[in-house]
């Protein structure tokens, strides 16, 4: 999973919720930090860095976090969730993928 935001608060929140559940995580403030494109993983990006670019370089899902309140799905690949959801709310959205896929 790649987790892409600009707020240390935040990333070190959402990073503590699922790296405690075990998920494998790598966690940048900005794009030009990350070392290798998420072939096959989740990206979670704040809502200025969200691009279809992500699908481009191989995501397998994108999980847009929002300022405003709108949940969204954009077919099968893009999911807009409301930052102030929180990180469990979060990550229950993440479980719900895995659960899709077993």
């Amino acid at each position: 999973m790649l987790l892409v935001h600009s707020d240390p608060d935040i990333r070190e929140q959402i990073a503590g919720v699922f790296l405690a559940a075990g998920y494998a995580t790598t966690v940048v403030s900005r794009i030009a930090e990350v070392e290798r494109w998420p072939q096959g993983e989740l990206v979670i990006s704040e809502a200025r860095f969200s691009t279809h670019f992500w699908l481009t370089v191989g995501a397998a899902h994108v999980v847009v976090l929002t300022e405003d309140d709108r949940v969204e799905n954009h077919g099968t690949s893009v999911t807009c969730l409301p930052l102030r959801a929180g990180a469990q709310a979060l990550r229950a959205l993440v479980d719900s993928f895995q659960t899709v896929a077993a």
